[in-house]
């Protein structure tokens, strides 16, 4: 099992459950997706990221897949649009 997982600034925070709805449209695009995880911050720390996306999926390979997918650039676009900053890390769980 391979995790992809991004935090994400936005531009406007109340705008949050809008990047939280479009998060939760890409299981049902992409058939990479084991298990998908959003949450929304729940603290007003300034250096706190916003929302969370935590993405399983099955190998190495099937991250690529994902991140080349059509429907995920098609999101990655409205991403940029709602965000001011993001961090992203892959890895395998030891």
């Amino acid at each position: 099992m391979f995790k992809h997982v991004v935090l994400f600034k936005m531009h406007e925070k109340q705008r949050m459950p809008e990047l939280r709805d479009l998060l939760l449209t890409l299981p049902g695009k992409i058939s990479q997706i084991q298990k998908i995880e959003v949450g929304l911050n729940l603290t007003t720390r300034a250096n706190a990221y916003d929302v969370s996306l935590i993405i399983e999926v099955l190998n190495f390979e099937a991250i690529n897949d994902y991140l080349v997918h059509p429907y995920h650039q098609e999101v990655v676009a409205k991403i940029t649009a709602l965000c001011s900053h993001l961090c992203a890390v892959d890895y395998s769980p030891l």
